[in-house]
């Protein structure tokens, strides 16, 4: 089974807002567990799934640590990697 994605993870844990929601529900039974905006849930598919957030994932997308990490991971090479191999524009000159 091949690992999904960070925009996977948040589709399959019921998207952005149910994600923070639940997250706030946790916060308010446990004040260890940490209040979550939804638009920080979307920050997530720029910068990866916090550590502190990886429980709630876990249970809401049916995941595991591995695999949250495996897409963060794979987040990381993506940023790392230039987005295209074409040559940047270069000035052509004129006759």
């Amino acid at each position: 089974m091949e690992n999904r994605t960070i925009d996977q993870l948040i589709h399959d844990g019921g998207g952005a807002i149910a994600i923070a929601n639940e997250a706030t529900r946790r916060a308010e039974d446990d004040p260890a567990q940490r209040k979550l905006s939804d638009s920080a849930v979307h920050k997530w598919r720029k910068n990866g799934v916090s550590n502190h957030h990886f429980q709630l994932m876990i249970d809401l997308a049916k995941s595991s640590a591995n695999e949250i990490h495996a897409a963060n991971a794979a987040l990381s090479e993506r940023r790392e990697k230039p987005e295209n191999d074409a040559c940047p524009l270069q000035a052509v000159p004129t006759t």
